[in-house]
This record gives C-alpha cells, structure tokens and sequence, in this order.
C-alpha cells in the first residue's frame, strides 16, 4: 500500500498463483483495502485476503501467546497484551479488543466489535526479525524472536 496528497494505490502480488491486484485511486490516503480483500476472494478463494491459503483458527491461548509484545517503528510503538483472557492492542492511550484471524493475522476491533484494523505476522527476509505489518507500516518486535506459526 502506498499514498501521497491526493493520491493511493494498492499492489499485491500472489507470485506463485499467477495474480495481481493494483488498485489506483485519485483521493486523499485512498488505500482500498476491503476492495483488495473481495477481489482476491474471487480470484483466489481458497485463500484469505493477503493471498495466503486459509487457515483454521488457532486456539485463543495460541493466538495470545503468538503476538503478546511490544512493536516498535521509529518513535511508535503500539502493544498486543492479554487482560482476562481477551488479546488487546494498546497504542497510544487507546485501547481496543483484537480476534485472531489465523495463525498468523490478528484483526483490531472497534467498539462496534467490526475490524478496523488487520495486522499480519512477518519475518525479515535478512535479519530474521519479526514483524507486525498493517500494510503501511511494519513494527518490529521488541524483545525475544517469537516466529510466526
């Protein structure tokens, strides 16, 4: 994903598959996520919307201990922490409740309960280190390497 002033675009590539997704936009931050999403599902609906094969949902105690940490990018830094059995996401003084999406995928949840935001877990090509990623940013755990399951 990618914006400037008055301008955004989306790309995402399933190499292995044969596809691409590129979606321009002429708005302001225009990142057209939830279209990347639908139009992934009709081309590859095996898959979930990063493109990877669909997965079953880990236990809740996996999914806690898989992301538990704190993520830093430059001066940012947000937290994933358990609190009576529920995963949350602290950034900031907002806090917000967080649903497991896989293995290796967590979905931030407003208040509503709908998600407002996806984070996946990746690890460094070169330095081995692991990531959250949004889409825009990665944030790198702090800490011990946990890898992605």
């Amino acid at each position: 994903y990618g914006f400037r002033v008055g301008s955004g675009a989306v790309f995402t590539m399933v190499p292995d598959r044969r596809v691409a997704v590129i979606i321009l936009s002429n708005r302001n931050g225009g990142i057209f996520g939830r279209t990347e999403a639908h139009v992934l599902r009709q081309l590859l609906p095996e898959t979930d919307a990063s493109g990877a094969p669909r997965e079953s949902p880990p236990s809740a105690g996996t999914a806690r201990a898989t992301f538990e940490g704190a993520y830093v990018n430059g001066a940012d830094t947000l937290r994933l922490a358990t609190r009576r059995d529920t995963l949350w996401y602290r950034y900031g003084a907002t806090e917000m409740r967080t649903r497991p999406e896989g293995d290796s995928a967590v979905l931030v949840l407003g208040e509503s309960g709908a998600p407002v935001q996806r984070f996946r877990l990746v690890r460094g090509l070169r330095s081995g280190s692991v990531y959250l990623h949004d889409g825009l940013n990665a944030f790198r755990r702090e800490g011990g390497i946990r890898p992605p399951r």
